[in-house]
């Protein structure tokens, strides 16, 4: 899969890493098997590193279908919890913001970032090794 997951569970955190080419059914597909894993637990941040991938095949209905299937999986059992977004790269960040707007008004609070710095001091967890 092009993406995989890592957990931080002493600090109710999670990466997941996007490498390669990545479309509409990896993201789905990947997202939903995260939501199935006995180690991830509802309310969890997450780090999305997007530094190695290439999203040409992920539309915006793509987004769209993973921020409902978020609130579908996360209905009623999560409290607030942070996504932060690393995309140095325009198209990446682009489509980033775009789901970052579907994500408004949920639990879900996403923010967008260029580097990794900026995400993890976002998040609280500053000087964490996520690599």
């Amino acid at each position: 899969m092009p993406i995989s997951f890592k957990f931080f569970e002493e600090h109710e955190l999670f990466l997941s890493k996007w490498v390669g080419d990545i479309s509409d059914s990896d993201l789905l597909q990947s997202y939903k098997q995260l939501f199935d894993s006995e180690r991830y637990k509802p309310g969890f941040h997450e780090i999305t590193d997007t530094r190695d991938a290439n999203i040409a095949g992920i539309t915006s209905k793509g987004l769209y279908r993973l921020s409902a299937l978020v609130d579908q999986r996360l209905s009623g059992k999560a409290k607030e919890f942070k996504t932060a977004i690393i995309s140095p790269k325009d198209l990446e960040f682009g489509m980033a913001r775009i789901y970052e707007v579907f994500r408004d008004k949920s639990k879900e609070n996403v923010m967008v970032f260029r580097n990794t710095e900026s995400a993890l001091k976002w998040l609280g967890f500053e000087g964490l090794s996520i690599e």
